[in-house]
């Protein structure tokens, strides 16, 4: 008898831990599944024993088993280096490395894990940190700029007192001399002095910033003028094709600085022609939606007048688009373009509560598009 209740109290001891490693599996199992984070239990060899349905999210995929081939694409060395480090230390804290989606974007990934060496696996966390790492190369870019903007302030005012006395002194010279082969010189060096100045100028306006006083203005007018300034100095195999209408439409603004824009947008259209092509400019209205404005940085609702600069040139490779407005980048060469152009045109656009969109491809040309909010109530307004 004692022997029966000594084994009935063993079964019901048994019992107890079975059910408690029962309960401990559902609670793990509710864990796993239920994670923000991505889990993920691997091999030694990377084959994907179980993954969480946040890892799957992560990845882009709809299979566990599919989770190899996102880890297929991280570098080989750095494989090597986490099972380096588990086979070494057990544990593995926070080492990101790079993965391919599945639809090929790349992300920043955070991997943390521990081996299980007698089971022959790995348990990992994976936290996905491409914006953070974005904001933090967003954040060094702009720290990095605001020095260089010092440094360049500093540098520019010393040049430009340098600048003006060489212009200055090449301009009396031109007039007191009667050989042309020296007015020719002459003319050349004060040619590089005004290009000069115009640069020291771009910077400064650059690292000041781009306020100035805005009053109502005619957008059509505007177009027209700049257009025509730069027309006189575009070559013959460049075709202008222009779509400005007739109407009052008014835009408040600083009119040197918009004509700069303009200015720029319409070089830049001829520099990407070297061998000949057609240059677009059109003015119209546009209603910009909730949905545009969420989709555009910087994009507010409302009623605005878009100027567009169009050519048939070389275009811009997508992956440039997004840099192209950065300061001090450019695709030209290094003795025909500064990279302050397109950044002077965004900072200039933005500090009139107006946006610029791209659109490019290589080969065919590309379009940008100036939006300006339209000034509503014209009639008690005096236009310039």
């Amino acid at each position: 008898m004692a022997i029966v209740q000594s084994k009935r109290r063993e079964m019901a001891s048994k019992q107890r831990e079975i059910e408690e490693l029962a309960k401990r599996e559902r609670k793990y199992r509710n864990l796993f599944e239920n994670s923000l984070a991505g889990m993920v239990r691997i091999s030694i060899s990377w084959d994907v024993l179980e993954a969480n349905h946040a890892l799957l999210e992560m990845f882009g995929v709809k299979k566990p088993e599919e989770v190899k081939q996102i880890f297929g694409s991280i570098l080989i060395a750095d494989r090597d280096q986490i099972l380096e480090t588990l086979k070494n230390q057990g544990t593995l804290k926070n080492f990101e490395v790079t993965i391919q989606r599945f639809d090929k974007t790349e992300a920043c990934i955070s991997f943390s894990g521990t081996l299980f060496s007698d089971e022959g696996y790995v348990e990992g966390v994976l936290i996905d940190v491409t914006e953070r790492k974005r904001l933090e190369a967003k954040q060094l870019r702009a720290q990095r700029i605001e020095s260089i903007g010092v440094l360049a302030s500093g540098m520019a005012h010393d040049l430009k007192n340098l600048l003006v006395p060489v212009k200055m002194a090449a301009e009396l010279m031109e007039r007191r001399h009667g050989d042309q082969k020296d007015k020719s010189m002459l003319i050349s060096i004060r040619h590089s002095a005004e290009q000069s100045i115009n640069l020291v100028q771009e910077v400064l306006a650059f690292v000041r910033g781009v306020e100035g006083l805005h009053i109502p203005l005619h957008a059509a007018d505007l177009l027209r003028r700049a257009l025509s300034v730069i027309q006189e100095t575009l070559p013959s195999h460049i075709e202008v094709d222009s779509t400005i209408p007739n109407n009052s439409a008014i835009v408040f603004g600083d009119e040197t600085q918009l004509r700069q824009v303009l200015v720029n947008l319409i070089n830049n259209a001829k520099d990407a022609m070297p061998d000949g092509g057609c240059l677009s400019v059109t003015l119209q209205r546009e209603v910009v939606n909730k949905t545009m404005a969420e989709a555009i940085p910087n994009a507010d609702e409302g009623n605005y007048l878009v100027w567009s600069i169009g050519d048939t040139g070389v275009g811009i490779p997508s992956e440039q688009i997004g840099k192209i407005f950065e300061p001090f980048y450019t695709t030209k060469e290094i003795s025909k373009g500064t990279g302050l152009g397109l950044s002077i045109v965004a900072g200039i656009i933005k500090g009139h509560k107006g946006f610029i969109t791209v659109e490019s491809i290589v080969d065919r040309g590309t379009t940008f598009h100036v939006y300006l909010p339209e000034a509503q109530d014209t009639a008690r307004l005096s236009i310039k």
